[in-house]
């Protein structure tokens, strides 16, 4: 039995149990090579050693695998330790379990952080420190949301806005506003969805912003075009709009007339469709895909509005998706133009 083999096996059975998504799995594999890489390198572990150590290895030594991956893989975020350290406790878990290799440390997981026994309580002063020092640059924030929850927020919003009717809104007499309310809401959540821009940036968005004629918006200065369905959802928009008394130049107004407040009821509207309420859990997610696509960090910052912390907890959960940095690296560089003629 090897460590890569143990490694295979949890991996299986994770996404056997539908635990993780593939795109989790590729991460948790990302993180148990290089705590592979730091039993190898530092603590010169073998094939034939790997599971006497395993079983008696202690909190500290998990700690200096934190180090290890912050250090050579140059982590800023407090996000990714901590994910760091969540993959290495399951590991540990299931070998203890299923693989016979039993470790009081495993026992220890389970404890409160206030307990000083605890790998939680030790986990938490080594966060403590690694912030104090700057080492950790970065503070906790919230997670993206999933494809699941994008889905789930996709069909409310579509829902929302293909039930508002423009009669029922404005007719005579009609006092309760809570249909335009949630439409509002619905047209900045697509609009997020979309673009990742950050909710403070949406009320600076004006009617002139909008071209219907070539399904166009311009957000933070960058015009881009729109997706057919989002753009025929803010033409009839456009038709509520038009139909309110108004003087401002803002593009999202509430039905008196005065522009939407940088804080809006969002939360309520998407309250049960994703884990937690922050608009900033559907920005990553858009952030995270334009990474991918190979988007440039000042684009995204200035596009999206979002600062150099946001980018970075979404970059470095990218690079963990690149199951080889070398080969990545080298097949990044034979697609520049001049390899070939070099």
């Amino acid at each position: 039995m090897s460590f890569e083999e143990t490694v295979e096996r949890f991996l299986k059975r994770q996404k056997e149990g539908e635990y993780l998504s593939d795109a989790s799995i590729i991460r948790y594999r990302h993180k148990l090579n290089i705590f592979n890489e730091y039993l190898t390198i530092k603590c010169k572990v073998t094939e034939d050693t790997f599971e006497t150590y395993l079983r008696g290895i202690l909190a500290d030594h998990i700690l200096n695998s934190l180090d290890f991956y912050i250090e050579t893989r140059d982590i800023k975020c407090e996000d990714t330790a901590r994910s760091y350290i969540s993959a290495i406790k399951e590991y540990f878990r299931y070998i203890n379990k299923e693989e016979n290799l039993k470790n009081n440390l495993v026992e220890s997981f389970s404890y409160d952080q206030d307990f000083e026994g605890s790998f939680s309580y030790v986990f938490e002063n080594k966060i403590k420190q690694l912030r104090a020092t700057k080492i950790l640059e970065y503070p906790k924030q919230v997670s993206p949301i999933d494809e699941n929850e994008f889905e789930r927020l996709r069909i409310h919003c579509d829902k929302t806005i293909r039930e508002a009717k423009i009669n029922n809104i404005f007719k005579e007499g009609a006092v309760y506003r809570g249909p335009y309310n949630r439409l509002i809401s619905a047209l900045i959540v697509k609009l997020m969805l979309f673009s990742g821009i950050k909710f403070e940036s949406v009320s600076s968005i004006k009617i002139s912003d909008l071209n219907l004629k070539y399904n166009t918006i311009k957000i933070n200065g960058y015009i881009t075009h729109l997706p057919n369905n989002l753009s025929d959802q803010l033409r009839k928009y456009k038709e509520f709009r038009d139909r309110i008394k108004t003087n401002s130049e803002i593009l999202f107004v509430k039905f008196n007339g005065d522009p939407i407040p940088n804080t809006s009821d969002i939360g309520k509207f998407v309250e049960d469709k994703m884990k937690n309420q922050s608009t900033m859990s559907i920005g990553k997610f858009v952030i995270l895909n334009m990474i991918r696509k190979g988007i440039n960090q000042s684009v995204i910052q200035q596009f999206t509005g979002y600062g150099i912390s946001i980018f970075t907890s979404c970059q470095e959960i990218v690079n963990e998706e690149k199951p080889d940095k070398d080969r990545y690296l080298d097949s990044k560089l034979r697609d520049i133009y001049t390899f070939d003629i070099l």
